[in-house]
This record gives C-alpha cells, sequence and structure tokens, in this order.
C-alpha cells in the first residue's frame, strides 16, 4: 500500500470508532468517512488489516442471534462488507498517527462529553451508543406547536406525519479528544427495525430541521446495530 498516496483522513472527515464484531466478539475499530468507506479493521495504523469472519462463521453466529427469517436481510446489512476500500486505499500517516496516540492513552474515569446542538444545514453520520430511549412522545408537545393547529401541522410537516421516540446518543471517535452527545427524534419504525436498546452500539445519521419560529432539532434518518 503506497501511503504517499492516502485517500482517506482528516478531509474527508474520518472517524474511528473502537467496538466488538457482533459475529465473532473480536475487539475491532469501525472506520467511515465522507467518501463512502464504511469498514472493521483488526488494528489500527498500516497495513489497516480488514476484520473477516469466515462465511461459515458470520452465517452460524447470524441465524443464532437473528433467526432464519432475519439473516438474509443482515447479510446484506453495509457492515457485514467493506465498501468503497480496495489496495489502492490508504490512510493519511498524521490520521493515523493521531487515533493510535488516542488508543493507547489511559481513558477518563469519565470521559469528557460535549452536547451537540442541531444548526441549520448540518449533518452527522457517526457510531455511539444507545444512552437514552423516551419510546413515545407527543412531538406537538416537545416543540410547543398546538396538535389542533393546521399552521403547526403544516410546520412540522413530516414530523406530525408518524410516531416518533427521542433518543440520545454518545461516540467516542479516536480521532477526537472529547466524544460528543446528539440527543433526537427518530421515527418509530426506524428504531423498530433497527432493534436497538439502551446501551447498544449504533451506526447512525441524523440530520438538522428548522423549524421556522420554532426552533432546529436532531432527527434520525438511520440508525443500524453494529
Amino acid at each position: 500500500m503506497a501511503w504517499s498516496n492516502a485517500v482517506h483522513g482528516y478531509w474527508c472527515n474520518a472517524k474511528t470508532y473502537p467496538t466488538t464484531c457482533r459475529w465473532c466478539g473480536a475487539e475491532v475499530f469501525f472506520f467511515s468517512c465522507d467518501c463512502g468507506c464504511k469498514v472493521f479493521f483488526d488494528s489500527l495504523g498500516p497495513p489497516w488489516p480488514i476484520h473477516e469472519c469466515s462465511p461459515e462463521h458470520r452465517y452460524a453466529q447470524a441465524e443464532s442471534i437473528l433467526g432464519k427469517e432475519g439473516l438474509a436481510r443482515a447479510m446484506s446489512r453495509f457492515m457485514m462488507t467493506p465498501l468503497n476500500w480496495g489496495p489502492e486505499s490508504g490512510v493519511e500517516e498524521r490520521y493515523s498517527q493521531q487515533v493510535i496516540q488516542r488508543k493507547r492513552q489511559p481513558a477518563p474515569p469519565r470521559p469528557r462529553l460535549v452536547r451537540q446542538d442541531p444548526a441549520p444545514g448540518r449533518t452527522v453520520a457517526a457510531v455511539g451508543r444507545l444512552r437514552e430511549v423516551a419510546p413515545r412522545i407527543d412531538v406537538h408537545q416537545v416543540l410547543a406547536v398546538p396538535a389542533d393547529s393546521v399552521i403547526g401541522f403544516q410546520l412540522l410537516g413530516t414530523l406530525a406525519q408518524e410516531d416518533h421516540a427521542r433518543i440520545t446518543l454518545h461516540t467516542g471517535d479516536l480521532s477526537k479528544e472529547d466524544g460528543q452527545s446528539y440527543t433526537c427524534l427518530v421515527p418509530h419504525r426506524l428504531l423498530r427495525t433497527a432493534g436497538a436498546a439502551h446501551g447498544d452500539q449504533v451506526f447512525f445519521s441524523l440530520h438538522a430541521l428548522d423549524i421556522p419560529g420554532v426552533r432546529c432539532v436532531w432527527v434520525c434518518d438511520a440508525i443500524e446495530g453494529l
């Protein structure tokens, strides 16, 4: 791998998260970036070895966890196969050294979490742990928009068209000193499909929805268990 031709790093918003493989239980690192990379590594730094469970092991573990009905859908999820990652891919040395250094540093007893407030135009795609779940909320009440108001219904748009939960996610990207905390609204259908519960590690994507005259809120577009 030619490190002088590295294509991923700070410039493409690379993120690296320590986690465990849901299929074999091994300690791995999940890497993602704005180029579309989503891949697990066995260890940090060159040659960035990709974590690959044997197909036989994957199927046996998946069937025992999900049952036969959920197996086909689970095996097609992005985390099963590296995307946009080939022999020509690499990670810039500066980013590589940063995440290795962060991993080697002793973890603080209580890592600092910084609340991330939504702002118009902001989007987030990250890996985090599901820390708080309010399974059923009244969106009108939370946002102080009258439920019987036509204008209020129009302001909320799709938020008023289906049931939502409110969740809080904590991230721990090794390329950053502090953790981040996101509180968002998530459609019940997404949370139900993900099957995620308190304490689970998930991949999620959010966008900031600016509601004129009300406020800006994080809305979850996708959530998948790792």
